[in-house]
């Protein structure tokens, strides 16, 4: 802020233009504004003195709007400074605000393209997690002779025991079955 403007002061300011209207009105009082757009209306030049009457009330009415931008001259010059004062004290507020939301977006936005990467990585590692367990049996192992008795061959049935090792594991998924004619499937968990 320039040290040649004046400092905001709302107070001040207020009285100011207080100040402004009131002399606004005193001055309208004492020149008899209104008055003159009539007297100008009522005005009629027929011949040379009324037109010389005409010319000097013109004179008089120019001379009066010198005196009335002289007399406003001064408090528009202090409504400015003061204006121009209020103006560089928002300035002063809002400037390095924005900095600071300038310095913070761009880190709030890697921060969220980072989480959507993030949960990306993680969306595609469950999704291979869940392909895998798919395939959650690495490998059977058939053993059609460890159930099998002579008794089972003579009743015409096969007892098979069946083997699977699960996916990064060392247990093991175990099936026994019997089939043949009139055959029951049972399972057991050894």
């Amino acid at each position: 802020m320039s040290s040649l403007a004046p400092a905001y002061n709302p107070a001040e300011t207020e009285k100011a233009a207080l100040g402004l209207v009131s002399g606004a009105q005193d001055f309208e009082k004492r020149n008899a504004v209104p008055a003159f757009v009539e007297a100008a209306r009522s005005v009629e030049i027929t011949d040379q003195a009324s037109r010389e009457a005409a010319a000097a009330f013109r004179a008089d009415l120019k001379a009066r709007d010198r005196k009335a931008e002289d007399f406003f001259a001064p408090m528009k010059r202090n409504m400015d400074a003061l204006k121009k004062s209020i103006l560089d004290g928002e300035k002063a507020v809002r400037g390095p605000i924005a900095e600071a939301v300038a310095i913070l977006d761009p880190k709030i936005a890697a921060f969220e393209t980072r989480l959507l990467e993030e949960a990306a990585a993680e969306r595609a590692r469950l999704e291979e997690e869940n392909r895998k367990a798919e395939h959650l049996i690495e490998a059977w192992q058939v053993d059609g002779e460890a159930l099998d008795t002579s008794v089972s061959r003579g009743q015409n049935k096969r007892k098979i025991l069946i083997r699977g090792r699960l996916i990064s594991h060392q247990n093991f998924v175990i099936l026994a079955t019997e089939f043949g004619t009139q055959a029951v499937v049972t399972s057991s968990a050894a």
